[in-house]
């Protein structure tokens, strides 16, 4: 059903303002694709210009005729919505919305189909910038004892004994500590599961049965077997959890000065920087500040809990669960993230350091890439989608303006 312009000119005010259902995106990039002509004529309606730099000065940018151009021929060209195209660009569903916001100047667009084959560009060497992505897990379990185990040197079977309990590498890689059913353990001794930068995700099962995915640049403590009325682990970086049901125990993740208590359920817990991430996919969990557990809130499947610095908490709904877990299923998904959170994941995955020179702008980026790209492929995609860097020795990869 074809509307008249001037709803589709209310759908686009939506997404800029960011209030749109999935549903109305749908209806709008069929209208893009469908009718270029009149999509261009909306983007040069003063009041959706007048919107977008009310966006773009919110978000500290500076919205130019020159940066507009620029960014209207990259759109273009990616989306094939310029004249005489025969079809649009194969985008991924959500997509769409990053090219609407780019043809107005207020973000950047990476788009990238996940079975791409990418070519190195020509300005990086094939030795400089072919990092290749991780293709093993160099994580490393720390006993109690101090003795520390790399887990890449060993083959599948026992790794240590600690008490009664066996700490083994199975076959497909993953990690377990095994016991002998009914035991009590009256002392509990720690491990740390350390999977550092440049390492491919590493799956440990705990002596309860919870298993844990452990993303790069992260670190997990947790007891060799659990003891008393509840199961706590303290983590740093990135993890999905699956945790075993216990009914009389519950399980509680240490994060940034936050803690996540559960039962048994899904839930991953994103905490890097200042800010905590806890998302929801299965059952029920509460997230409190520590110290504070009579004011956490509870959340349901499909919402996430927000911390950073002392402020409150805060609760959306409606998240995606498969950008949240992209990591852990090869992707890397810049749905909506800024330019720094972009290459912040980028730092962690291939092992590098990210400088910016002065004047780069942290915009919106949007899109998928494969994590199993060498770091020269990511590159030209960065370079089509109109970033400048170079790649310096030591590999540092530095953003210019």
């Amino acid at each position: 059903m074809d509307h008249p312009t001037s709803y589709y000119k209310d759908l686009l005010a939506g997404f800029i303002r960011d209030e749109i259902t999935a549903e109305q995106a749908e209806v709008l990039w069929s209208f893009i694709e469908q009718h270029p002509d009149r999509y261009k004529e909306m983007l040069d309606d003063p009041a959706i210009q007048q919107l977008s730099a009310q966006q773009a000065q919110a978000s500290g940018l500076t919205v130019s005729e020159q940066a507009d151009t620029r960014i209207r021929e990259q759109v273009l060209a990616h989306t094939g919505l310029e004249m005489g195209a025969g079809k649009a660009f194969p985008l991924r569903r959500w997509v769409w919305a990053a090219a609407a916001v780019l043809l107005i100047g207020a973000t950047t667009l990476i788009t990238v189909l996940r079975n791409r084959t990418a070519h190195l560009p020509a300005t990086i060497t094939q030795g400089a910038g072919n990092i290749a992505a991780p293709q093993v897990s160099k994580a490393r379990v720390t006993l109690a004892s101090g003795q520390v185990i790399a887990l890449d040197s060993l083959s599948s079977g026992l790794l240590a004994q600690q008490g009664s309990i066996r700490l083994v590498k199975l076959a497909a890689g993953q990690v377990a500590y095994q016991s002998a059913s009914g035991e009590t353990f009256r002392e509990m001794q720690y491990n740390t599961l350390t999977n550092p930068r440049g390492s491919k995700v590493v799956d440990m099962q705990l002596s309860d049965g919870s298993r844990i995915w452990l993303n790069a640049g992260s670190s997990i403590t947790y007891p060799v077997a659990f003891a008393g009325n509840e199961r706590k682990v303290v983590l740093k970086g990135e993890g999905y959890f699956e945790v075993a049901k216990d009914a009389a125990r519950q399980f509680i993740v240490a994060a940034n000065g936050v803690n996540t208590m559960v039962l048994g359920t899904h839930f991953n817990v994103h905490s890097y920087e200042e800010q905590t991430k806890v998302t929801l996919l299965e059952g029920l969990v509460k997230v409190a500040r520590q110290g504070q557990v009579d004011n956490g809130i509870a959340i349901r499947p499909g919402q996430q809990v927000l911390a950073g610095g002392a402020g409150q908490l805060q609760v959306t709904g409606n998240i995606d669960p498969a950008a949240v877990m992209a990591w852990k299923n090869g992707v890397f998904n810049f749905d909506g993230m800024n330019v720094r959170q972009a290459m912040a994941e980028l730092e962690r995955w291939y092992d590098i350091d990210v400088a910016y020179e002065e004047g780069v702008q942290d915009v919106k980026v949007f899109g998928e890439i494969d994590r199993n790209l060498a770091l020269g492929g990511v590159l030209e995609i960065l370079g089509n989608a109109g970033f400048h860097y170079r790649l310096e020795a030591g590999r540092k990869l530095v953003l210019m303006k």
